[in-house]
């Protein structure tokens, strides 16, 4: 009795060596790995329209989803690690988005920049005007000399940079260090 060559299941004919198709499409794959991941490569080049539908598709079924969980068990601390990195290393976005966010909640128009926040600390020289502590230290964030909550805008003008404790300690008093 003769075996298919990629499953073992007992062959009937005797002039085929696979049991179905798929055994023969699984066993030419393995044959022909190379030629398999390049046509992978191309097809995640030529189609990421496609591609993105797939993924979506799969990420979205239980299958997926179930992987995913598995996933980020098994990779915890590097998804930590990268998650610290990223807050370090976007934090000025990450500031100006939120301060832009809280802005656009209390119907503001105008916005202060990443760019124009950055400009500001290089101005007060990374130092936050309440303790006088420098950046490597503390973290500064931006502070509303006027707050929002008492009218004040989310523009440039209106920005300090403070620590986050004199900031907190500030908190919606009207107090302008930068004179």
């Amino acid at each position: 009795m003769r075996k298919c060559n990629e499953c073992d299941k007992i062959l009937i004919s005797r002039q085929r060596r696979w049991c179905s198709h798929i055994c023969e499409v699984r066993n030419w794959q393995k044959r022909n790995s190379d030629k398999v991941k390049q046509y992978k490569k191309n097809y995640i080049v030529n189609n990421p329209d496609k591609r993105k539908v797939s993924v979506k598709k799969y990420d979205t079924s239980k299958k997926g989803k179930e992987r995913r969980k598995v996933w980020v068990e098994l990779n915890r601390e590097r998804l930590n690690e990268q998650a610290r990195i990223n807050s370090k290393k976007y934090r000025d976005r990450l500031t100006s988005q939120r301060h832009k966010r809280r802005a656009i909640i209390k119907n503001l128009k105008e916005h202060f920049t990443k760019s124009e926040w950055r400009t500001l600390k290089e101005k007060w020289g990374y130092k936050c005007l309440r303790c006088k502590k420098y950046e490597p230290e503390i973290l500064l964030t931006p502070d509303h000399v006027t707050p929002l909550l008492r009218g004040g805008k989310n523009t440039i003008e209106n920005i300090q940079p403070l620590c986050e404790k004199c900031n907190r300690w500030k908190s919606t008093k009207i107090i302008d260090y930068r004179s």
